[in-house]
């Protein structure tokens, strides 16, 4: 409480109260009534700037709470949501397909329904060739690098690029 604004004010028998400024009352209330963290903080946790977050909230993705001065409040809960949001923007994913992600991670009758349900799996398949088509041109790309880095005639460089491969996980085959 001591980093905070107090500010002076002459009440009606001309005695001195002390008050909050604007900004300052907005951080004692969120810290008084919820444990909360103010934007930047919440990037922070999560590790992606605050403008990301502002675009997640922005497409939908993530909601916060907002304090009596309107900054955004994020609850430990909102937090982690935010966090599985950005591993799924890294994982690849865009933002239309990471709300059919959530709708089908979201639990209740509404989410449950057949029609919903087919229309999320369809769109959830038609990700996956994306995803495919993707990986094929992905390998096609990796084979003419490995092409052209052999007629180079630097044979260990591409030995060190399989190796540096080999240890980014165990799924990942070598060629």
């Amino acid at each position: 409480m001591s980093s905070f604004l107090w500010l002076p004010t002459v009440g009606a028998e001309h005695e001195v109260k002390a008050k909050l400024c604007h900004y300052c009352q907005g951080q004692v209330e969120a810290e008084e009534g919820r444990n909360t963290m103010k934007i930047s903080e919440a990037a922070d946790a999560i590790g992606a700037p605050a403008r990301m977050l502002r675009y997640y909230e922005q497409q939908g993705l993530i909601a916060a709470s907002r304090s009596s001065n309107g900054y955004r409040d994020y609850s430990q809960e909102q937090v982690e949501h935010a966090r599985h949001v950005r591993a799924l923007v890294e994982a690849g994913l865009s933002t239309r397909m990471i709300k059919i992600v959530l709708d089908i991670e979201t639990p209740g009758p509404a989410k449950r329904s057949e029609v919903g349900g087919r229309a999320s799996a369809e769109e959830l398949a038609r990700e996956l060739r994306v995803v495919e088509n993707r990986i094929v041109c992905l390998e096609k790309s990796r084979d003419a690098v490995i092409s052209y880095l052999e007629g180079t005639g630097y044979a260990d460089l591409l030995a060190n690029a399989r190796l540096s491969r080999a240890s980014d996980g165990p799924d990942r085959p070598t060629t």
